[in-house]
């Protein structure tokens, strides 16, 4: 299973974000706020052993919305956290992110900044360091990377590393 990627959510969210939003009434001008949260479970296959990992996710933000009623931009501040565990030597490693995604409904484009992936490992210091800004298109194609990515754009097995 792949590991999943705080971007290709926020990608696969927002066809849908696109139609709650764009269908709000004719007076609706002030910003309207959101907020959600979820968990899942997943693995990546590591070789010798797999990364078992649980995300969290908290997402507080507000939609934008022009004159007319037409939801034009969503703001989200969001807060990740993942516990990712070697499933041979029990090795734990904790993440916790914070970021924001602007994302400009009329467009699909998505500007993600901050620190989207950040894992510390006891004795080595910072293992995985994935912060600075993101643009994507709306079919979650790269435009822009700016800062240090070890994660963005490379394959799940990139966590691995950290618990190896």
């Amino acid at each position: 299973m792949a590991r999943r990627v705080p971007l290709s959510l926020a990608v696969s969210m927002l066809p849908v974000a696109m139609v709650l939003f764009m269908a709000g009434p004719a007076h609706a001008t002030a910003p309207k706020p959101h907020q959600s949260s979820f968990r899942f479970t997943g693995r990546v296959d590591c070789g010798s052993f797999d990364d078992r990992f649980t995300d969290r996710y908290s997402i507080e933000g507000r939609t934008f919305f022009e004159h007319s009623g037409k939801a034009i931009r969503m703001i989200d501040h969001v807060r990740h956290t993942s516990t990712d565990r070697n499933s041979v030597t029990g090795l734990v490693v904790h993440q916790h992110d914070r970021y924001n995604i602007v994302a400009d409904l009329q467009t699909g484009i998505l500007r993600i900044s901050g620190g989207l992936f950040r894992i510390n490992r006891a004795g080595q210091g910072m293992v995985i360091h994935d912060v600075g800004r993101v643009i994507m298109d709306k079919n979650g194609n790269l435009i822009l990377t700016a800062g240090r990515h070890d994660v963005i754009g490379k394959s799940s097995k990139v966590f691995c590393s950290a618990l190896d």
